[in-house]
């Protein structure tokens, strides 16, 4: 009798040790497994993200040899390091009037890409004249290739791919553009 009263108190001890570890295991598996599902959401809703479109000026394009308003449009402006870096990333669309102004700073040689972008740009190059000094069209989104200025810019205006071609652009145009 004794002996069999060791091996009971033996085995409930053992199942008590086995509760308590459960216990103790059990919260923090659960909360890997719910971090993990937190992570797939942020993803997904990451991939779904589009930054909204923020009017901070209005521009236009002029003809060199006319004067004449090629095209007008509303301006988001990036300016510190992380909005230049970030750009037009995972934007799904933009409006024909949309015009995204990057300014650089020093007037230099400028090269973008198209890292994470998902629409079809021209990149337009200008000077600190506001005279037009290269174009780069119809950029291929989602690729790393260079798309680099012919010569020394300071600011940078990306449209929807095609303007360019769809208003007549070209080097030796001006850019004007003001902050609201």
């Amino acid at each position: 009798m004794n002996r069999l009263m060791k091996q009971v108190g033996t085995a409930l001890l053992l199942l008590a040790a086995l509760g308590f570890v459960g216990l103790q295991i059990g919260p923090a598996c659960q909360r890997i497994e719910q971090g993990s599902a937190q992570n797939r959401g942020v993803e997904e809703n990451q991939e779904a993200y589009e930054p909204p479109f923020t009017q901070e000026g209005v521009g236009a394009f002029i003809a060199g040899s006319t004067g004449d308003t090629l095209r007008n449009y509303r301006v988001e402006v990036a300016e510190r390091p992380d909005e230049v870096q970030y750009g037009m990333m995972y934007r799904k669309h933009m409006d024909e009037d949309m015009a995204m102004v990057f300014l650089m700073g020093e007037e230099t040689q400028q090269s973008f890409w198209m890292h994470n972008t998902y629409v079809s740009l021209d990149i337009v190059y200008v000077n600190s004249k506001g005279v037009v000094v290269s174009i780069q069209e119809n950029c291929t989104p989602l690729t790393d290739t260079p798309r680099p200025s012919e010569g020394p810019a300071n600011v940078v205006v990306e449209v929807p791919g095609g303007t360019a071609q769809r208003i007549g652009l070209k080097a030796g145009d001006q850019w004007v553009w003001n902050r609201i």
